[in-house]
């Protein structure tokens, strides 16, 4: 059990690739949650920010390393920064700094393939009806200030940098774009003679 100043945490014994902690911060310095990340779980965190303020996390049950690192990126999101986890490697950044780090990068039409979460990943969204520079005009006012929206097209395809729960979203507002876009299509056969 570790406990600094309100601060109660624990570490299952496990494999050091499936370890699971339980974390309870009660209104702890964000600096004290990494501290702890990173002596329990062997995570080296690297950042130039000062991060500042006090966070509060329960989770009564274990949770997996990815699963906290998950949960503190929905902390960080709210004051606009972000961890990106490669390997044992942490970096805090702030979000719009993202796209220029190694993130996951995923594709394809089913929104149920993505884990909603506040994790950044660029997604490739593949259009089949519509013209992607034209749907990108369309919905780019729904697109967060620190996202990355652009167009495909060569591959017809829309590539979006966001958090993994905003890129199911716009898969589905994009399907459906597109399916519209399907239906209206008329389809006229001209004989030749």
């Amino acid at each position: 059990v570790f406990g600094i100043a309100g601060v109660q945490a624990q570490m299952e014994s496990a494999p050091p690739d499936t370890e699971k902690i339980v974390l309870n911060f009660q209104n702890a310095p964000v600096s004290e949650v990494l501290d702890y990340l990173s002596e329990t779980t062997g995570l080296i965190i690297l950042s130039d920010l000062t991060l500042e303020g006090r966070i509060n996390i329960v989770s009564k049950q274990p949770i997996a390393v990815e699963e906290a690192v998950a949960l503190l990126n929905t902390i960080l999101k709210e004051n606009g920064y972000a961890a990106v986890r490669t390997g044992k490697t942490l970096r805090l950044v702030k979000i719009e700094e993202v796209k220029h780090l190694s993130i996951p990068v995923t594709s394809g039409n089913d929104s149920k393939q993505i884990t909603a979460g506040d994790d950044l990943i660029t997604h490739i969204i593949p259009i089949h009806y519509a013209d992607a520079g034209k749907l990108k005009e369309d919905i780019s006012g729904l697109v967060p200030s620190y996202a990355v929206l652009s167009a495909n097209e060569a591959s017809n395809s829309l590539i979006l940098t966001d958090t993994s729960a905003n890129v199911r979203k716009f898969i589905e507002i994009v399907k459906a774009l597109d399916t519209q876009m399907a239906a209206n299509a008329d389809v006229k056969v001209f004989h030749l003679v």
